[in-house]
This record gives C-alpha cells, sequence and structure tokens, in this order.
C-alpha cells in the first residue's frame, strides 16, 4: 500500500474501498422503498435478506435474481424474507419481475442513501452485497463483492437448516 500526505489527509491509494456496516449494525430498511413507494418492512420475519444489486435485466442481475427466486420458497421456510435493492425506479423493477417471474419484493434505493451508508455505493449504482439481518433490522452477516452465480444457494446454506 502507498500512502500519501496531501494537506490534512493521509490518502491510502493501494486499498480497494470495502463496506462501512459492521454486523450488529443496524441495516436502514425504511429507507428503501418498495414499487408502490411503501417503506420495506421486516413485519412477520424472523430474518431478512437483503441482496443489492446494480441494475435491472443484466445478465448477472438476472441470474441472481432467478436463484433467489427459485428458493424463495426454502428461504421462507426458515422465516427469512428475501429482497432485491438497487438504484433503479418502479418501472424498471415492476419491467424485470414481470419479465423474469420474480416474486419477491424489488426495493428501490433511490439515489443510493443506503448503499452510501451501507459503503457499497459505486457512484451510479450498488456493488454485490448481500445482507442478512434479524428481525429488529441488525445485520446478522455480510457478503461483499459476491458472483451472482451460485450465491443465492450460498446465503441459504448459511442460515443452517
Amino acid at each position: 500500500m502507498i500512502f500519501f500526505w496531501m494537506g490534512w489527509k493521509i490518502r491510502n491509494l493501494g486499498k480497494k474501498k470495502g463496506l462501512r456496516a459492521l454486523r450488529g449494525d443496524p441495516l436502514n430498511v425504511e429507507a428503501l422503498r418498495s414499487i408502490e413507494g411503501k417503506p420495506a418492512s421486516l413485519a412477520g420475519a424472523k430474518r431478512a435478506v437483503f441482496y443489492f444489486y446494480p441494475k435491472d435485466d443484466t445478465p448477472g442481475c438476472t441470474i441472481e435474481a432467478k436463484e433467489f427466486t427459485q428458493r424463495e420458497k426454502e428461504f421462507s421456510m426458515r422465516g427469512v424474507k428475501v429482497f432485491g435493492v438497487s438504484a433503479d425506479g418502479p418501472e424498471s423493477h415492476k419491467a424485470f419481475c414481470d419479465k423474469f417471474g420474480i416474486t419477491f419484493p424489488l426495493l428501490m434505493d433511490s439515489g443510493g442513501r443506503v448503499g452510501r451508508e451501507l459503503g457499497n455505493w459505486r457512484g451510479i449504482n450498488h456493488a454485490r452485497t448481500t445482507v442478512l439481518v434479524d428481525a429488529s433490522g441488525h445485520i446478522l452477516e455480510l457478503w461483499d463483492n459476491v458472483k451472482a452465480q451460485g450465491h443465492a444457494q450460498a446465503v441459504l446454506d448459511s442460515l443452517g437448516a
């Protein structure tokens, strides 16, 4: 790593930015909005998975959405709600759901507010990140810079039986 002194700050030019959030931190669930504009809700869930993805209807995001859709019932049997999150708007989310039969809610993080708090916002979209929270919205587990293919199963496996 290379460090440079620049006025009042020391800049680390060799390290990639990582997540700011840690286990135990609250996820700002209420700032995420449904297609209808309503705040996300954890009501009735023991835990919830929020998988953040860059953009609707792109190859990696489609793979990930399909895999979470295929396993949604298994998540539900474990008391876990699934939510997809991107900065896309309601029309894009609705079209994406309709095109690929996505049955869980896709949420909007307009302007990347939650992404900035989490540390996965990359200027115009989210880095592929998944967060598992408890019923009160506190982070239990984080997956950063994940590969789309196989990720839904990896999250499911981490939940145990």
